[in-house]
């Protein structure tokens, strides 16, 4: 076997491992965000195509999106098994197969490492905040005015339509009206 071939096989039970620890906290999972395809632009209130980035990273992105059947991570499918599946498919990228692993490697071992460190958190002593105990929140601004986050793991059994009720308000969010509703916050 070449080196590079030793190397391939290292990098690919190392992502392995990770994946498997990244199964095992779905927190961990909800920490792989894939790279947007669109942006809405504000300033001109349209929804606008990103280009493809052809390098490692656009790759990567490309991978990712397919695992989470879209930007963020939808808990339908396992790391190991993506990893498995990319692995054994030889899928065609026109970026070297090592540099994708590695790529990948360092990408995982970011997720596995934030999701240990969120792990790790415990509420100070003296805080009362069971609302937000265990809470994964997806940040969708900070600034030095306020932060907006949504909660995305606790969800109330309860969809949008069925909490709206006044006939002016569902029609302005009729596209809404399925989105399952998560509880949370202070």
């Amino acid at each position: 076997m070449s080196a590079e071939g030793k190397v391939a096989r290292i990098v690919f039970r190392r992502l392995l491992r990770l994946s498997q620890k990244l199964d095992a906290k779905p927190i961990g999972k909800a920490l792989l965000k894939a790279q947007p395809s669109k942006i809405f632009d504000r300033t001109s209130s349209q929804v606008i195509e990103l280009p493809f980035d052809s390098n490692v990273s656009g790759h990567l992105a490309q991978m990712l999106a397919q695992f989470n059947g879209g930007e963020y991570y939808a808990p339908t499918r396992s790391v190991a098994e993506a990893v498995r599946f990319q692995s054994h498919h030889g899928l065609s990228y026109s970026a070297n197969p090592l540099d994708l692993g590695l790529g990948a490697l360092k990408m995982l071992a970011s997720a596995a490492a934030a999701s240990d460190m969120l792990e790790e958190q415990t509420l100070p002593p003296g805080t009362e905040a069971p609302a937000l105990y265990r809470t994964v929140v997806l940040l969708v601004q900070a600034d030095s005015d306020c932060v907006v986050g949504v909660v995305i793991n606790k969800p109330m059994g309860m969809l949008l339509g069925e909490a709206v009720t006044m006939p002016p308000m569902r029609e302005r969010i009729s596209p809404l009206l399925q989105t399952p509703l998560y509880e949370g916050g202070d």
